[in-house]
């Protein structure tokens, strides 16, 4: 039998936290994760969000795979950013180390097909309700949608 190791896995980094909410978010912000896809998602995202991190994806790690993404967070009161990806703001940065984000890609998404990479980060990096509203296109007009309950409820009562 393979002893397999495991940590804790904080989804929002608690450097990235107001001090006074660490212990008080700690129950919705912590994950266990396997040692072998956690540290390399370390040495890829480092001290990112996942707000930060499928941004990171999308306009470093794979450049010109995404046609469209909208993305808006809202999270507890703490984090509220958005994201509007179009073609006059994509970026190719060469210096990027596709390598090492090649081990983590492939547990996120074992085809790795990019929306999936960013769909698998959504689901599994992120603290439920974390994201409000996702749309992403991919080049090959793949889609994934995500709304949060709490918008759903507000679309719902209209």
């Amino acid at each position: 039998m393979i002893n397999v190791s495991s940590s804790v896995h904080h989804l929002v980094p608690r450097s990235r936290l107001p001090q006074n909410l660490i212990q008080k978010l700690n129950p919705i912000n912590t994950a266990i994760k396997n040692d072998h896809i956690h540290s390399p998602w370390h040495q890829v995202f480092a001290n990112l969000t996942p707000f930060e991190a499928i941004i990171f994806y999308i306009t470093i790690i794979a450049p010109n795979q995404f046609s469209y993404a909208e993305i808006i967070v809202n999270w507890e009161g703490i984090f509220s950013e958005g994201f509007l990806l179009s073609e006059s703001n994509f970026y190719n940065f060469q210096k990027c180390k596709k390598k090492k984000f090649s081990k983590i890609a492939y547990y996120l998404s074992k085809d790795l097909v990019p929306i999936k990479i960013v769909e698998t980060i959504v689901r599994e990096w992120a603290p439920a309700n974390y994201f409000y509203f996702i749309e992403l296109v991919d080049s090959c007009d793949n889609r994934f949608n995500y709304y949060s309950p709490e918008l759903r409820l507000a679309e719902n009562s209209v």
